[in-house]
């Protein structure tokens, strides 16, 4: 009998590893192997999605094969987004990261494994990579250049452990925590380091992305064009508050600097003559110098508001600059040296000085309301800001925190509006996730607490925004469309409010409300929050328009792979769409995040008002695999 010829095929490996892993097992065993298992399903999601197959793996590594190198640089770069995006959120105890390597080579097949030196020479290059980073070899290299927007960097020729001829190594270039949805991120990837080149690049882009939604969808279901945001800015003075910058010597203090800047913009929004573009999109120039007339061009605005805060024990200096962003020039700067506790009257100041500055028109209801401020009592002001940054964090921890700080704000102040609104949003939320073991007693608390929040503070658009999403929670929507579009009146420029707004819509099945309502806030927040391409991947769910829903979902996803009510939505828009593996992917995503998430508790806390689309969503999500 003749030998068995060995079948051989020409293939693209992927090699990775964790950074430390040995190190952090020894530190916390089951807090690594938990964390461990989380990016074990980001990689394994992303290799089914680009075509590849996992053909080996040993504690902490994995190797894959592609079809093509193309796909399978595609793939390396959205995991190590996904992963970053993923260690921006949690703390650095939880965070970890890979290396990864890939080489295009002849490898043997023996039975469903490989190997040959392709093999070898892949793991070679992920053992000389960076943390967080990817290698390539020069095969790799001539196969993705010119069809990857991704840069290069020639490591030259190295030699490597047990392969006979040195290798051309190759460090790819991109953007670690790119805002994109990863798979789409690879054409807006920068092929140069300039962050402020990306930032305002994509500022652009999003403003395209807007413009061109906006066109395509009305409440009546015909088409119209929609304005752009410089369009809409032209027609009233437009301003964007760049956070501003802590000069303490407490690096800590960023809380409270982004406080004030945060505030500030509250103030503008209240003001219809006035467009001020929304705080999370100006969140992300935090820490970069950009110059004001790049800006202004970017984000369609008129004028520039950037400053610094030095705080040293109850001492504060505030200096503010208006600049116009069509010329760059100076229009009004002042700097204030004053007690910490005058910092209400330092924003209401300046508020009033920016007014005048730009000649706004105010009508009569806004005349002495701008600077308005839910309390005058310092400490209080300061551990409510502390509540906000847990609150933030999006994690059961993080929101037993916040509550806690709510209510030493609340003690300091009894008369704080904002407190209590803060507090009754953190229990609501704690209702839809199912971390409450008393869910109707949360949700009966949480009204009381809103509802003194706008009594309290009957004027702070926050206030009302809060009572809308605790009567969507409790499912009163005519009282959660009557409570936001409150808010939006007293704010003209809410963004969150439009957003919120959405929700509600979509919980009462008008999804081309719900459309044109977020196409509204996101004019205002070109940067926005996960939950604008969530509203809008849920629009199209319920449409039917299933490629679209899981694109804008996966956008969302990216953005916060914790928020539950993304993942779900994401699961049963991937059952609409065809796609079963990744449905129950995102399904087992969810039981580790929420064990406590089932069909049942779903069903009682997913706002859905129409009968006939609550039982097809809790169908798709049955089919997916979560279960009673």
């Amino acid at each position: 009998m003749s030998e068995q010829r060995t079948q051989r095929r020409i293939v693209a490996i992927l090699a990775t590893d964790a950074v430390g892993y040995s190190r952090l097992m020894n530190e916390h065993e089951e807090r690594t192997l938990k964390n461990f298992h989380t990016c074990q399903r980001i990689f394994h999601h992303a290799i089914s999605h680009y075509g590849g197959r996992v053909f080996g793996s040993a504690g902490d590594s994995f190797l894959a094969e592609f079809p093509s190198a193309v796909e399978a640089l595609r793939c390396a770069v959205e995991i190590q987004q996904r992963l970053a995006q993923r260690n921006a959120k949690v703390t650095d105890a939880d965070a970890m990261q890979f290396r990864i390597g890939i080489h295009v080579g002849d490898v043997m097949v023996v039975g469903d494994n490989l190997a040959g030196d392709g093999i070898n020479i892949s793991a070679r290059l992920e053992g000389l990579a960076d943390p967080g980073g990817i290698n390539i070899s020069g095969h790799v290299y001539d196969q993705v250049r010119n069809k990857i927007e991704v840069g290069f960097h020639d490591l030259g020729k190295q030699a490597l452990k047990n392969i006979p001829e040195p290798v051309l190594i190759y460090k790819v270039i991109f953007d670690p925590v790119s805002i994109a949805h990863p798979s789409q991120a690879l054409t807006l990837a920068p092929t140069v380091s300039s962050r402020r080149a990306y930032v305002l690049a994509f500022a652009a882009i999003a403003l395209v992305v807007i413009t061109v939604i906006g066109f395509i969808f009305t409440p009546s279901g015909g088409y119209e064009t929609k304005i752009s945001a410089a369009q809409q800015h032209a027609s009233n003075p437009s301003i964007l508050v760049l956070p501003f910058t802590n000069k303490s010597a407490d690096r800590d203090q960023d809380y409270f600097v982004d406080g004030i800047s945060e505030d500030l913009i509250t103030d503008f929004s209240r003001l219809s003559n006035l467009t001020v573009i929304a705080w999370h999109t100006a969140a992300s120039y935090k820490g970069k110098t950009l110059q004001a007339q790049a800006l202004g061009k970017e984000l369609g605005v008129g004028y520039i508001l950037e400053g610094s805060v030095r705080k040293s024990g109850d001492q504060l200096r505030i200096t503010a600059e208006l600049v116009d962003a069509s010329n760059g020039k100076q229009l009004w700067a002042e700097r204030y040296d004053r007690k910490a506790a005058d910092v209400f009257a330092l924003q209401d100041e300046v508020t009033k000085k920016i007014v005048q500055a730009l000649a706004v028109k105010l009508t009569v209801s806004e005349n002495g309301q701008q600077g308005s401020s839910a309390t005058r009592n310092i400490a209080a002001y300061e551990t409510f800001l502390r509540a906000q940054k847990y609150a933030s964090q999006l994690t059961g921890e993080g929101d037993e925190l916040a509550r806690e700080t709510y209510q030493r704000a609340i003690e300091l102040d009894p008369t704080y509006a904002r407190a209590y609104s803060g507090m009754a949003f953190s229990l609501a939320q704690s209702f839809f996730r199912s971390r409450t073991d008393t869910p109707v007693e949360n949700l009966d608390r949480a009204l009381v607490l809103a509802e003194k929040g706008v009594t309290l503070g009957y004027d702070i658009p926050q206030t009302h925004w809060a009572l809308g999403y605790v009567y969507l929670m409790r499912r009163e929507y005519e009282n959660a469309e009557k409570a936001v579009t409150k808010a939006i009146s007293i704010a003209p420029n809410y963004a969150d409010g439009f957003a919120l707004l959405a929700l509600i819509n979509n919980a009462l099945g008008k999804p081309k409300e719900a459309i044109e309502l977020i196409n509204k806030a996101m004019l205002l927040n070109p940067f926005y929050s996960y939950d604008y391409p969530y509203n809008l991947g849920r629009a199209y769910y319920t449409l039917g328009r299933y490629k679209l829903a899981v694109e804008l979902l996966e956008n969302a996803h990216a953005r916060n792979e914790n928020a539950l009510s993304v993942n779900l939505v994401l699961a049963a828009s991937y059952m609409g769409a065809g796609r079963v593996a990744d449905a129950e992917w995102i399904i087992d995503l969810i039981k580790i995040q929420n064990p406590e998430a089932t069909l049942s508790k779903v069903e009682k806390t997913f706002a859905i008002s129409k009968p006939s689309l609550r039982k097809a969503f809790l169908g798709d999500l049955r089919k997916a695999g979560l279960t009673d």
